[in-house]
């Protein structure tokens, strides 16, 4: 078994303790099959404007714009590798992807709340991690308290999200919207889609209740890596956040569960 404990943005963070949070649920977008040829330079993905001058008002940014209905606005929220994704120009973008995101992101409302927020690396390279969590209608069902998490990067001067998922993570334990009792936990997701070995190749991370679980252990199981830390559980609503890199590759997503 290998313990990991990853570098984060700030190191003097205890192990993280359970605080008010609402519920969550996991919606984070689908892994993106990439397609393009590594070798080539990336282009600009379109046009875009600016979308926020700060990682915690990205979201609130995109969901202003999708509900009011603004393809450009929403296009020049995305970061110009997931430009190149749901797009790759505008015109893409308000013929294609936009209308899944209008109904998916879009259906949380204007002012849900950002429940959390950590920026993972410093310039030049600079990239964090955001969440809303709040009640929504999705396709005539109701979720109270779902979760939307997503990578931000900071690009020609502006912050954008990037929810082109390249790797395959999924919670573990608690499944999400299971009830648990409250108390101790192991908290856990796993990561598939690469050959598991003794040793990780990349950086994993857990955010629970609104901090970083700093003792991280991961670990290969039948075909996947297993993410693991110890929590405490609050009596009532609790979520989680994961953060994946593996040589370049990213992903992130959220769930959320209850405990009695």
């Amino acid at each position: 078994m290998l313990d990991q404990t990853p570098t984060t943005a700030s190191t003097d963070e205890p192990t993280a303790e359970p605080t008010d949070s609402p519920t969550v649920e996991i919606t984070a977008e689908p892994p993106v099959q990439q397609t393009e040829d590594p070798t080539e330079e990336p282009s600009d993905g379109g046009e875009a404007g600016a979308c926020s001058d700060s990682p915690e008002r990205v979201l609130p940014a995109m969901l202003a714009a999708l509900n009011a209905g603004d393809p450009e606005a929403s296009f020049s929220c995305l970061s110009a590798d997931a430009r190149e994704v749901f797009g790759p120009d505008l015109e893409g973008w308000e013929n294609g992807s936009y209308t899944e995101f209008s109904e998916g992101l879009g259906s949380f409302p204007v002012g849900t709340p950002v429940v959390f927020t950590e920026l993972i690396a410093e310039a030049p390279d600079q990239r964090g991690v955001t969440a809303i969590a709040g009640d929504r209608t999705v396709e005539g069902m109701d979720e109270p308290n779902a979760v939307y998490a997503v990578l931000v990067v900071f690009e020609d001067s502006s912050w954008r999200m990037d929810p082109s998922n390249e790797l395959l993570a999924t919670p573990a334990e608690p499944v999400a919207g299971d009830t648990v009792a409250a108390g101790p936990l192991t908290l856990s997701f796993e990561i598939s889609g690469l050959v598991a070995t003794d040793e990780f190749p990349g950086d994993a991370r857990l955010f629970f209740n609104g901090g970083q679980v700093t003792e991280v252990v991961v670990h290969p199981g039948e075909d996947v890596y297993i993410v693991s830390g110890e929590v405490t559980a609050q009596a009532g609503t609790n979520w989680a956040i994961a953060y994946v890199e593996v040589d370049g590759q990213l992903t992130v997503f959220g769930w959320g569960f209850f405990a009695e």
